[in-house]
């Protein structure tokens, strides 16, 4: 049992809390909070779990927070949750069959049925809070947890004892257990001390459909309602009279059933509803797209839809709560500038880049929240799939390029996304072209995209007699044909515009890298030089799997970094590439066990992606082991971010992305986006607007305090004010970091202290004060 302690509920309503700085070290999330398929009253509290977290709404405050991963949950794919009133605990349910118990801010971990080895193909479908005991529908039956002594009490396994029988709902009438299972509902007496032998359990033949799935069972006041599956939902009633078809208004089209709060909610097709005793209709809301309705201890009528929950009075909304964040939890690719961020919702097998036809779109953080980009909402993006690469305008960061996998075309988004260009072969003077067509309409696959030092765009496309496009800064496109050099070579991926002028495009199906140069003459091909390249490795005979490569970066030092699945390794000297068969190097690691030799940086792992942070530091997201920070040099691991040792959602990390003006690096999986403040950004050219914060420090502060605004490699100095050195560092980038203590590690005196800054060649210096409250 994992205990975490302080978990703190807060939050606000604004939505700029979602984008608000954090502290160098700390985390934040980038998750979709939608489809609310539930609301659980507790006090003045309602929770509200969508997939990957919960919205926490506080009702007299009229604030929300919001609950993950990021700050205390063991995991995302939340199954369900349920309260009990008398421990005040809330149960989280993962569809791994893992358990959250929170209880006076403290998360209790249970994670006894996920390590349950004898247990195979385990999930977790509901639970149901009767008396002092937790019930947890499984895919095998139902585990009983005692909520007092927080263990679990018994496994109950309902069925005909031939083999498993998922379970999906339970409910206590009558002194009986009724379960309702994929083959029927199964009753036993409550009182029964073996539960857990399945001849106990008997089968309720008496309904229409016995050996049926159905889906829910509850009791209220007297009678019994069960919810059979199918392609048309029915609900059934029994008063104790048999089993016959309910007439509730809302059963027709009926998807869920509940008790909430002392009363019976009707969801479906039609709406909302909430009846009293005596099938009384007291509350309703008749529009498509409900999913669930409560009351809380106010007596407000609340109901949740896809984007959040809603309180209803005379029929009409009163109050709208709307956390958002981008349409899916997909991030295959992440590009960030200056705190505008935009996240791919796409996919592919990064090594022949087969399209998986995902319809996820594009979303960015605007001034305004989240823009979803997708043929939800824009009828342009209708054929729109596989989002894979972003490449945002250098002078904008409101407008940025999509590549899509399996699309009609070059997408420009404007505006965040309000405005939206397609270019293909029509509009770009057949620039753009395919032989691709589905239909007799074209598909144009887009591998990659990159932007040179001149603010021209660079593109590849897959399967075209154009494999490499250009659109100029000034809007015109131009085509490379390489007089069908890479004709065999289809699959073509990304594309890297390095500083001097050079474009690398990675080939699928581990054919390595085509190099070009066009000699800083978009226009002129007669002074291009372009080749293949089979990626080599110093002290490596076999360089096939250096040739499967999955991403590539360029450093501060003009050092190309391929991430191959065995691994990175750099070229030191890129500008030889196109004229000499040089190799590239695997980063030796030494030891430090006291023996001799090294280690092959990351040797065996698969390299999804690659950043450089404006310390020049490389981050690597790898396919298995999280993400990794290391030195400048690579010589030196800093970081490993983990599931097991960080918020980070997956231990696959598909994409790794740094915006070197605000530190922060966002760290892209199937399941979210974390993202780690680090301590780096992107050195200025001068100091014009260096700040330290926080200022002042306070005496409950126990985190970095950073100096931003600098240039890269300055020295920094940290004085008291007569004049003596208490510490002394190098900036990361444009960015320095100190933990308030002195070199003997002691923390700092009250008092004003004096920082010093000076650049690298000693040109120019800089002071600034900060006030430390000890």
């Amino acid at each position: 049992m994992r205990r975490i302690q302080g978990i703190i509920l807060a939050g606000s309503l604004l939505y700029n809390t979602l984008f608000s700085q954090i502290a160098p070290g700390q985390w934040r999330e980038i998750l979709p909070y939608y489809e609310f398929t539930k609301i659980v009253p507790a006090g003045h509290l309602l929770y509200c779990p969508a997939r990957y977290g919960i919205m926490v709404y506080d009702c007299l405050e009229e604030s929300y927070s919001r609950l993950s991963k990021i700050n205390g949950l063991s995991e995302t794919d939340i199954a369900d949750i349920a309260y009990y009133p008398a421990g005040n605990c809330l149960l989280v349910g993962y569809l791994s069959s893992n358990i959250d118990i929170i209880r006076n801010k403290e998360i209790i971990n249970m994670p006894d049925i996920k390590n349950k080895s004898s247990l195979t193909g385990k999930s977790i479908y509901g639970i149901r809070v009767i008396g002092s005991l937790a019930y947890v529908c499984c895919s095998f039956g139902i585990v009983v947890i005692d909520l007092e002594k927080l263990e679990i009490k018994d496994t109950y396994y309902p069925g005909d004892g031939l083999s498993t029988l998922a379970v999906y709902d339970i409910c206590l009438y009558n002194d009986n257990l009724y379960s309702a299972t994929r083959q029927g509902i199964y009753r036993a007496a409550a009182s029964n001390p073996n539960l857990g032998n399945y001849a106990n359990w008997t089968r309720d033949n008496s309904l229409p459909y016995p050996d049926s799935s159905y889906s829910r069972i509850v009791a209220y006041h007297g009678k019994l309602y069960a919810l059979r599956q199918g392609t048309t939902k029915t609900l059934y009633v029994n008063n104790g009279n048999g089993w016959m078809v309910s007439s509730l208004t809302g059963a027709a089209g009926i998807t869920n059933i509940d008790v909430t709060n002392g009363w019976l909610m009707l969801a479906g097709q039609q709406g909302v509803y909430l009846y009293g005793t005596d099938d009384n209709l007291q509350y309703s809301d008749e529009e498509n797209g409900l999913y669930y309705g409560t009351l809380d201890n106010k007596g407000n009528f609340w109901v949740s839809n896809f984007g959040g929950i809603k309180t209803i009075k005379n029929n009409q909304t009163e109050k709208l709560i709307y956390v958002g964040g981008p349409w899916s939890a997909e991030s295959f690719a992440i590009a960030s500038r200056n705190g505008t961020t935009w996240i791919a919702h796409g996919g592919c097998l990064k090594f022949n880049f087969l399209p998986m036809y995902l319809s996820g779109g594009i979303s960015v953080s605007s001034p305004d929240g989240w823009m979803l980009i997708n043929k939800a909402y824009y009828p342009a993006l209708d054929k729109a799939f596989d989002f894979i690469d972003m490449a945002i305008h250098p002078s904008n960061p409101a407008k940025a390029y999509g590549a899509s996998l399996y699309g009609e075309g070059l997408y420009e988004f404007d505006e965040y996304g309000k405005k939206i260009t397609i270019y293909t072969a029509e509009n770009t003077r057949q620039a753009i072209q395919t032989n691709d067509y589905q239909n007799g309409l074209p598909r144009y696959r887009i591998g990659g995209l990159s932007f040179d030092q001149q603010n021209n765009l660079w593109f590849t496309l897959q399967f075209s007699p154009t494999p490499l496009v250009v659109m100029k800064s000034n809007g015109t496109f131009k085509s490379f044909t390489f007089n069908g050099m890479l004709n065999n070579y289809q699959e073509r991926g990304a594309v890297l515009a390095t500083s001097s002028g050079t474009k690398w495009i990675v080939l699928g199906k581990g054919k390595g890298l085509f190099v070009f140069d066009d000699n800083h003459t978009i226009d002129n091909e007669s002074d291009d030089t372009y080749r293949l390249i089979s990626v080599k490795v110093s002290e490596v005979e076999n360089p096939t799997p250096y040739n499967d490569i999955r991403s590539i970066a360029e450093d501060h030092d003009g050092y190309i970094w391929l991430g191959t699945a065995n691994g990175p390794v750099v070229y030191y000297n890129p500008y030889e590439i196109l004229s000499k068969d040089i190799s590239a190097a695997r980063i030796k690691v030494p030891k430090y066990d006291g023996k001799y030799g090294a280690l092959i940086l990351l040797e065996n792992e698969t390299i999804n992606d690659i950043a450089v942070d404006g310390g020049n530091r490389k981050w690597f997201a790898t396919a298995n082991s999280g993400a990794f920070l290391v030195s400048p040099d690579g010589k030196k691991q800093l970081f490993n971010f983990r599931e097991e040792n960080s918020p980070v959602f997956s231990n696959n990390i598909l994409s790794v992305a740094v915006d070197n003006k605000t530190g922060e690096v966002f760290l892209g999986t199937s399941q979210g986006t974390a993202v780690y403040r680090g301590n780096a950004t992107e050195g200025e050219n001068t100091f014009g607007k260096i700040y330290v914060f926080p200022n002042p420090v306070r005496e409950n502060y126990e985190g970095e305090i950073i100096i931003t605004g600098l240039v890269e490699n300055t020295n920094v100095k940290i004085t008291d004010i007569a004049g003596n050195l208490v510490y002394e560092t190098t900036s990361n980038g444009g960015q320095a970091s100190w933990n308030g203590k002195t070199f003997s590690g002691q923390r700092v005196y009250t008092g004003v202290y004096l920082v010093f800054c000076t650049s690298a060649d000693g040109s120019q210096t800089y002071v600034t004060k900060l006030l430390f409250i000890h």
